[in-house]
């Protein structure tokens, strides 16, 4: 009896995808069931409509897809072992963790566009190491003005996560062979930043509307303009381990802003200084 390691995996997004740390894909079939007058008593399932999805998790501050995309994805163990379809992005998490000091990562989750292929593929890596870590991230913020000036800084940071999802629309039809095929959606974004705390009167109350760098290294950055916090939570005081006392807020989107009685449109840039929203 063989088995497969993991350590040759590779992915490819309509391209080699640089830094993989791992991947994964999942499939299923609704099986349907019915129980009648002629089964006694027993639930039959019949052959369903199928589906699949996956992720990968790679080193680095941006991904190579992005939510709503339509890509070609084949992910590798080795020369011999592997899976492809058509797929699509539904959500990029990207991890910025102070606190543990750990590598700025992030994860692409996607789903099916069409049937998936168990078998041999052949993926080449998209490039060198890209490797940086969480210590010296920062996260600046302003209220939102024009021009838009980033001139606080949030205290105590422990940690970020950037997440940028679709809410893709999925059908099975007549000409889709059986499996599940989607189209890209409506995007939204959010971002969850855990804190420490050094003064309650200094968490940012609910409702409160910021313009957002995210600071991947000391000069570069994602730009989010802006969000609005709808949640301070984990405030408390833990007596017995008198563990230090923090904060994780949770802040969505919110594109657009009145500013000097002009309706302005938000950014997300990108730390490369690319525009991803509004489309150009």
């Amino acid at each position: 009896m063989s088995i497969i390691g993991g350590k040759a995996g590779m992915v490819s997004c309509d391209a080699g995808i640089s830094n993989v740390k791992k991947w994964s894909i999942s499939s299923k079939a609704n099986l349907p069931s019915t129980a009648n007058s002629s089964t006694q008593g027993m639930e039959f399932n019949k052959a369903g409509n199928k589906d699949w999805s996956g992720s990968y998790e790679a080193d680095g501050d941006t991904p190579a897809v992005y939510p709503g995309q339509k890509f070609a994805f084949e992910g590798a163990s080795d020369a011999t072992h592997g899976a492809s379809g058509n797929a699509i992005v539904d959500k990029v998490d990207i991890k910025i963790d102070i606190a543990g000091g750990n590598i700025i990562s992030h994860t692409v989750s996607f789903s099916a566009n069409g049937a998936l292929t168990l078998g041999a593929v052949t993926v080449t890596d998209g490039g060198v190491p890209a490797v940086a870590g969480s210590v010296g991230c920062k996260v600046m913020y302003g209220v939102p003005a024009t021009p838009q000036l980033y001139a606080s800084e949030l205290p105590n940071v422990k940690s970020i996560t950037i997440s940028l999802s679709a809410k893709n629309a999925s059908t099975v039809n007549s000409s889709s062979g059986g499996w599940t095929v989607r189209e890209p959606g409506n995007w939204s974004v959010s971002v969850s930043i855990d804190c420490d705390v050094d003064t309650f009167a200094a968490i940012i109350a609910t409702n409160t509307v910021l313009g957002l760098n995210i600071y991947v290294n000391a000069t570069q950055f994602w730009v989010i303009d802006w969000v609005i916090f709808g949640e301070a939570s984990n405030i408390g005081a833990d007596v017995e381990s008198g563990a230090i006392i923090g904060c994780t807020y949770n802040a969505s989107f919110d594109g657009e802003q009145v500013i000097s009685a002009t309706p302005t449109d938000g950014r997300i840039v990108t730390p490369a200084e690319d525009t991803i929203w509004p489309a150009a």
